[in-house]
């Protein structure tokens, strides 16, 4: 997977013109993968199953604590971060593929319509086993790809994805993410004001608290700091408004709080690879996004 760094929320090219679009990777250790750039987003469904240890994930508003038997959705395009604990040991596989390989699955694109609103379940052990099995099959046919091995992936995704959609139906989910009241309202403030910048000295005053502190609080919950998550809310924002409206890319930059149109330029291609104008191509259809 390739990454751009910047502060802000990074676009993962996941896959290469002409890759089979599916991954899939098991993580194990002390070092858990982790995305050391900020926030990510990928036009890519993911899934991770908790195998093994805790640990926490960041997924576009809600921070998910996570322990054995816990699944983590995250849907095409959201931004997401993996907030590493360095003392916990963990297993953790992970699942990343394009929809169009079940397209042409009925019941598979059924099963992925009912999980849009479903970040995180909390499995029995009998329906994390029978996960981790059909993921295990996954793994081994796309790592021997003997004859076939293609079809018999996609007939194994479409098995995870009826295994998993029956599961949500009898899964924990209330209760689960952590509920920081303080950062929730803070992020549902920025949410509403982020084009006009707020200082982080500002905000934690308004919210009663020190700037370090706040800053402490909201890098443990959301992943990233509090500047990074800014400018995340601020691209994506610009995102929406070259997809939905015909506003020039110029009012688009000063609207979603940029002063100056080179750093909009700059910051917007370091976040997706693309400049504004192509971005809105790309939405309109001229050409497919990776």
């Amino acid at each position: 997977m390739g990454s751009t760094r910047s502060k802000g929320n990074v676009r993962q090219k996941v896959f290469r013109k002409g890759d089979f679009p599916l991954n899939i990777t098991t993580y194990q250790g002390k070092t858990l993968h982790s995305y050391p750039f900020g926030l990510y987003y990928h036009p890519e469904w993911e899934f991770h199953l908790i195998c093994r240890g805790n640990c926490q994930y960041f997924i576009r508003d809600m921070n998910y604590p996570c322990e054995k038997n816990s699944l983590l959705i995250i849907h095409p395009n959201e931004a997401h971060c993996y907030i590493r604990d360095e003392t916990a040991y963990t297993k953790n596989i992970a699942l990343v593929f394009k929809d169009m390989l079940v397209e042409d699955r009925v019941a598979a694109q059924a099963a992925l319509r009912s999980l849009e609103s479903v970040h995180h379940l909390v499995l029995s052990d009998k329906q994390a086993a029978a996960l981790e099995y059909m993921l295990q099959r996954i793994a081994d046919e796309h790592e021997r790809k003997d004859c076939y091995w293609q079809n018999t992936v996609v007939n194994y995704i479409a098995a995870f994805l009826t295994i998993l959609q029956r599961a949500a139906d009898g899964c924990i989910m209330p209760g689960r993410e952590n509920n920081d009241p303080v950062i929730q309202e803070v992020l549902r403030y920025l949410d509403k004001e982020f084009a006009e910048m707020p200082s982080l000295t500002d905000v934690a005053s308004s919210f009663g608290l020190s700037a370090y502190t706040l800053s402490k609080k909201f890098k443990q919950y959301v992943g990233v700091g509090y500047l990074e998550y800014l400018i995340h809310l601020r691209i994506e924002e610009a995102r929406r408004l070259l997809a939905k409206t015909d506003k020039s890319v110029t009012e688009i930059a000063y609207e979603v709080g940029f002063e100056s149109i080179s750093t909009f330029f700059r910051d917007f291609r370091l976040l997706t690879k693309v400049t504004p104008a192509t971005y809105r191509k790309m939405s309109a259809g001229s050409t497919p996004i990776h």
